[in-house]
């Protein structure tokens, strides 16, 4: 905020590369209750069995909404530059760990609203403590 930078601020609490599925979690180094203010889950491209390094998307979760709903998921929203790849990740998030969901790891397929979905086109990077 105003060119400050708040200390201790922007740690990675965890890194890797997972679509979230129902059989993954992410266990953090820290917990979102000791952050400043809350978490960013970043999200990018993955592609023939690896992940990009483009079409990131970050998503903030507030400090308070860990600590207010523990273990209740939230719905993201993930497209590419050109709205080729669109995907929706639902992930669980607790104090000390981030759990997937079923459809996290699908593939390729039209739902109900008419927009065709590939979830299995972007994985997790980055946790970053904010």
């Amino acid at each position: 905020i105003n060119n400050i930078e708040f200390s201790g601020s922007n740690k990675v609490l965890w890194s890797g590369k997972l679509y979230m599925s129902e059989t993954q979690t992410a266990i953090l180094s820290e917990a979102i209750s000791k952050q400043a203010n809350g978490i960013v889950l970043v999200w990018s491209e993955y592609t023939d069995g690896d992940a990009v390094n483009a079409n990131f998307n970050h998503f903030f979760i507030p400090k308070q909404f860990a600590k207010t709903f523990a273990g209740r998921g939230v719905s993201m929203t993930l497209i590419s530059a050109t709205f080729n790849i669109a995907a929706s990740k639902y992930v669980y998030i607790s104090d000390t760990s981030l759990a997937g969901y079923v459809t996290n790891n699908d593939g390729e397929a039209t739902k109900n609203s008419g927009v065709t979905i590939t979830p299995n086109k972007f994985v997790l990077r980055q946790v970053i403590g904010v």
